[in-house]
């Protein structure tokens, strides 16, 4: 069953639309992710021109809707609902170590907990991101993002299929760095879709998550990017399928 939202053909029955919010097989250890040159800049060149320190729900929203600014987390978070920017650019979070989570209530099969939208110049940095059961960072129509130590600590599964996660980071569309973030507990650590880049640096951990990468290439589209500096990644299966091709890839194992 597929429904067709903006920008997105989605799986229904697995996916969400990471525009909104409410959205065995053997490998060659040699077979690495094709090396190419995304055009990214640095996360150091995103200078925001405004700091803003934020204790709470109120003060974080406010600061992300301003754009511009540079978000420090001076505690750990509990959301009533999931956050979005839109249409914003240079924007800098830096979690200290801290925590952003979903309070129980707020928690939704079909959301997406941290939704970047037609953005660019986006950084999300130290902090651990968890209580979602759809996407943990979901990136749509998104340039310069950049993801880093960031931890995705996904629903456990081990519980029922209305509650495990669905994806730690997804790409649709946008241009994202991804360099050391610990994914845990999702069907797939990292999707990328509809012409998306990746660009892979440092050393990303997963652990309980069913597939590290899911590259899908819709039938008619070009092909996603995924540049993979850090040599971490090997691919380990090409599923086909009538409206998509999903390649994963795994972690290589030392």
């Amino acid at each position: 069953v597929t429904d067709k939202t903006e920008g997105n053909e989605t799986d229904v029955s697995e996916e969400t639309d990471s525009s909104t919010i409410n959205g065995d097989s053997e490998t060659d250890e040699d077979a690495y992710i094709d090396i190419q040159n995304p055009q990214l800049e640095s996360s150091s060149q995103i200078q925001p021109a405004n700091t803003s320190h934020v204790s709470d729900e109120e003060g974080l929203r406010k600061a992300l809707n301003s754009g511009d600014t540079q978000v420090i987390l001076d505690r750990d978070i509990t959301l009533t609902a999931p956050l979005e920017i839109d249409n914003k650019n240079a924007i800098v979070i830096d979690g200290q170590s801290h925590k952003l989570q979903l309070n129980e209530g707020a928690m939704n099969k079909k959301q997406n907990m941290f939704v970047v939208k037609r953005s660019n110049g986006i950084v999300v940095k130290d902090v651990t991101i968890e209580d979602y059961y759809s996407a943990g960072i979901s990136l749509y129509k998104t340039t310069n993002v950049f993801i880093e130590g960031v931890v995705l600590n996904g629903q456990p599964l081990t519980n029922s299929s209305d509650t495990r996660s669905n994806v730690g980071v997804d790409l649709d569309g946008s241009i994202a760095e991804i360099r050391d973030i610990e994914s845990m507990n999702h069907n797939y650590g990292i999707r990328v879709r509809n012409e998306s880049t990746l660009m892979l640096d440092g050393w990303n951990e997963h652990t309980n998550d069913t597939n590290d990468i899911d590259s899908r290439i819709t039938t008619g589209q070009e092909n996603n990017v995924i540049n993979d500096n850090s040599r971490n990644y090997s691919e380990w299966e090409v599923k086909p399928g009538s409206a998509y091709t999903s390649t994963i890839y795994k972690v290589k194992k030392l």
